[in-house]
């Protein structure tokens, strides 16, 4: 419930409305217990055809503009909802793209995309229905106080099992709490099982896989199929309880009623008016009953979205009116949370501008890692990186990032053509300038020789197409940002001779235009013709250059 009271509190104003309506909706609702007991009581006793004529049109009219209120309290409702489930989900899309890189690596792909589908579904249990329910349940109270009027004894009956119901809604509402998060995080779990049978299709069935994916499949399957059934079995048992509940509140009305009239304390009529009125006293929060399971799956969306709300997003407003290219790196220490060891520890060297640095070292030396606290995508545990003698962490890494023309070593792209991914790099970029960046990158013919050209689509990340094609599509996006900074991870891996060579070209091309490039490569031609040279392998890495050792570069 207390999603739904946060909503609420936010319109105090449309809030305010919202309840009017909501009191003269029950109060219309009156009406009928009215009409029963006086037809009982005037017409059935006195048999005078105009007083039910009246009493018929009465009610009718009452009926026409209770419904014509709770149209209007829906959308008081609607107004107090607005955008706000639009907003939400937009502002957690957002978050998913702003949240510092290093931060959202922290969190499985699973569980981001469960974070954003329990929050849509969230937009349900939250919306105008749930709120209009919820604007019922303070007139209970209503209809007790007519009770009372009518006849203590049965106010007091009809008001303690309204009471017992009450308490059984909030202990189920507790109650519920570990199954649905339970039930929320095996569903990220078959998330996370059903990304990887998508994306290593070629593996599992190469490798044999699939087997173990499809036990580990059936187990979470199983375990989330139990939670399930006992979440529908208390759903069942709530309902059940609720129904006997009010069932109860029917015999102890007419009970009682059945004794005052025979004692004379009430009229027929007045008996069943008032078990009318006590049916529309426990109806709402019956209906309340009905939206527990929904809004505990919902807080229980709200609270993870908190969690990614938590996390530190990307800073720096920083620019330099111009970039030179001079990159130094000031005792930069790295750590994986998950291991000891630093990565990288008190790392320092400095890359003149239009200097080039060739980065080598073994599998898992912190090459990548390095070139991520370069471009501002992870933060050094220690020290710090300047560019041009300004402090990264200050700059706008949106600004940053349009000066660095970046290769990664696994190049993805999003759903869309070529064309799509490369302008994103690069708005407003004219043909020659992509011209230029496809045929920079060796990639030109291929675009020309397909019938789809620049449309051609990009699925799935891009693997619709082989890994070579790929990293020619990669370097000429990196191309086209024209970066006075290049970045490349690997550039020659999976790449033909011809292929190699236009690459070899393309670098020399930017050495030329005096470009400040960091590569990382285990291609000999690569680290041979770079004039500078960092060994993260080494037992104590530092940057060197080649013609000081007297190697020729």
């Amino acid at each position: 419930m207390k999603a739904l009271l946060a909503r609420l509190k936010r319109t105090r104003t449309g809030t305010a409305w919202l309840f009017a309506a909501a009191f003269l909706v029950n109060l219309l609702g009156l009406a009928s217990s009215t009409y029963s007991i006086h037809v009982l009581n005037r017409y059935v006793a006195q048999g005078i055809s105009g007083t039910l004529v009246a009493l018929t049109s009465g009610v009718l009219l009452a009926l026409l503009g209770e419904l014509a209120l709770r149209h209007a309290r829906f959308r008081l409702a609607e107004d107090i909802v607005g955008d706000a489930d639009r907003s939400l989900q937009t502002g957690l899309f957002g978050l998913l793209l702003t949240v510092r890189y290093d931060a959202l690596s922290g969190l499985p792909p699973a569980r981001r995309l469960e974070m954003m589908a329990g929050v849509i579904q969230a937009e349900a249990a939250l919306g105008p229905g749930a709120i209009a329910t919820l604007s019922d349940v303070p007139f209970s109270l209503l209809y007790l106080g007519v009770l009372f009027l009518l006849s203590p004894a049965i106010a007091a009956a009809a008001a303690l099992c309204a009471i017992a119901m009450c308490l059984y809604v909030l202990q189920a509402g507790k109650a519920l709490t570990r199954p649905v998060q339970e039930s929320g995080s095996l569903s990220e779990r078959l998330t996370g099982l059903t990304a990887a049978a998508n994306a290593g299709a070629e593996t599992l069935r190469m490798f044999g896989g699939g087997a173990a994916l499809m036990a580990r499949w059936s187990e979470t399957l199983a375990r989330r199929a139990g939670v399930a059934a006992g979440l529908a079995r208390r759903q069942n048992a709530d309902g059940a309880l609720i129904y006997a509940i009010q069932a109860l509140t029917g015999i102890a009305v007419i009970g009682i009623g059945a004794i005052l009239v025979v004692t004379g304390g009430l009229t027929t009529g007045l008996v069943i008016g008032a078990n009318l009125v006590a049916g529309r006293a426990l109806a709402p929060l019956a209906r309340a009953m009905q939206l527990v399971a929904g809004l505990r799956r919902a807080e229980a969306a709200l609270a993870n979205a908190a969690r990614l709300s938590a996390l530190p997003v990307e800073g720096g407003t920083g620019t330099l009116p111009s970039v030179a290219g001079r990159i130094t790196v000031q005792d930069v220490e790295w750590h994986d949370r998950d291991y000891p060891v630093a990565l990288l520890s008190d790392l320092s060297f400095e890359l003149p501008a239009g200097g080039v640095l060739a980065i080598t070292g073994a599998n898992g030396a912190g090459k990548s890692t390095l070139l991520q606290i370069l471009l501002g995508l992870r933060q050094p545990h220690k020290g710090q990186v300047l560019v041009d003698g300004a402090a990264l962490s200050q700059l706008s890494p949106a600004w940053w990032r349009s000066q660095v023309s970046y290769m990664p070593q696994e190049p993805w792209f999003f759903e869309g053509t070529l064309r799509d991914n490369m302008l994103a790099a690069r708005p407003g970029a004219g043909a020659s300038a992509l011209r230029g960046a496809l045929e920079g990158a060796g990639i030109a013919r291929f675009v020309d020789t397909h019938p789809k050209g620049l449309e051609l689509p990009l699925l799935s990340g891009g693997t619709n197409l082989s890994p070579g094609v790929r990293r020619q599509m990669a370097l000429a996006r990196a191309l086209l940002v024209d970066g006075q900074i290049v970045v490349l991870d690997e550039p020659t891996e999976g790449l033909d001779r011809t292929a190699a060579e236009a690459l070899y070209r393309c670098l020399i091309d930017l050495g030329r235009c005096g470009r400040t490039m960091i590569i990382v490569s285990h291609d000999p031609n690569v680290v041979r013709a770079a004039p500078w040279c960092l060994d993260l392998s080494a037992a104590t890495p530092a940057m060197v250059r080649k013609l000081e050792l007297g190697v020729a570069a």
